[in-house]
């Protein structure tokens, strides 16, 4: 069935014949697949040297450190395959998620 995949709200406009009528409709569910713990926000660092841009095109594609951590980022895969092994290995262990023993030696693809 083509509604199967199709959000709360949506498939209440589609039963309508495609009239938006979504006042009544509970709201769809929010993933929190990649929501971090409340205590894990508490703990994350914030670097406050960095001023939050007032527009987006103040942003885009220019390279500056981020707001948690202070470093640069890649918002490429092209970029993140030419900082290479060493920048990731950088940024693992800055925010604590590899230990400073190990290191990421290439990417697979």
């Amino acid at each position: 069935d083509e509604l199967d995949d199709v959000a709360p709200a949506e498939e209440a406009a589609q039963a309508s014949n495609g009239k938006n009528h979504t006042e009544n409709v509970a709201p769809a569910p929010v993933d929190k697949t990649w929501s971090l713990p409340e205590e894990s926000l508490k703990t994350m660092p914030i670097h406050v040297a960095v001023a939050r841009p007032r527009k987006l095109a103040d942003v885009v594609d220019k390279v500056v450190p981020g707001e948690f951590w202070g470093m640069e980022f890649p918002f490429s895969p092209e970029m993140l395959r030419e900082w290479g092994p060493v920048w990731l290995t950088k940024a693992m262990h800055t925010t604590g998620v590899l230990p400073k023993d190990n290191e990421v030696l290439r990417f697979d693809r």
